[in-house]
Formats: C-alpha cells, structure tokens, sequence
C-alpha cells in the first residue's frame, strides 16, 4: 500500500490514505487507515475505492472528504476517471459522492461542512 496523504485532524485523530499506485491491474484499490490516539495504534485499512485515493481533508474530527481516480497519463490509460468521498465517521466509512470526473483529482481543501 502507497500511502498519499495523511491529515492531522488534532492532536489525537489522524486519517491517511492510500492505494496501490499504478499497478493498473485488476487488484487496484484505495484505502484509508485511522488513529485517534495521536498514531500510537491504528485502525485496521478499510478499502472502499476501486483505484488511488490521494488526497484528504477535514472539517472537523468526524466530517472529511477524499479523491483519487486513475490518471491518464499513466500508461495512457483511457479508462482515466476521478472521484470525490465523503465521511461522517472520522474516516472509516466513505461513501461515494461523485465519480463524474474525466481523470485522476489529486487534492481537495475543506472549507466547511458543505464546501470544499
């Protein structure tokens, strides 16, 4: 597992995610792992996405999103497609919000509950 991005929520919740990077095989995933004791343990990974998830941000310790997708650049793929999470659990759960995107999205800033 690659790990692409890791936000520090507060002292004690930490959310990183990741994948398989560009493997392009059949295998491809996107995970994420949790701490919420400042990373002394953490969560076992919870994979939710069919390719890379690479870049995360939250609002508060329970509400965040993530994105990541396929990039076309890599290996030409024409299957490129990017995709945008949400959570309301502190990155345990994610659920799909929009996966409409022609390709890859690498990064995302949370501005509020309802922006980012």
């Amino acid at each position: 597992l690659y790990l692409f991005d890791a936000k520090m929520i507060d002292q004690n919740n930490i959310v990183i995610v990741g994948g398989t990077a560009t493997q392009l095989t059949s295998i491809e995933f996107g995970k994420s792992t949790v701490s919420n004791d400042g990373g002394l343990t953490w969560s076992t990974p919870n994979q939710f996405a069919p390719h890379d998830i690479v870049g995360v941000d939250f609002y508060n310790n329970q509400f965040g999103y993530c994105v990541g997708g396929i990039n076309s650049v890599w290996f030409f793929n024409p299957n490129a497609v990017g995709s945008l999470w949400q959570t309301s659990d502190g990155g345990y759960n994610w659920t799909l919000v929009d996966s409409s995107y022609s390709d890859l999205l690498t990064d995302i800033q949370v501005v509020n509950d309802s922006l980012a």
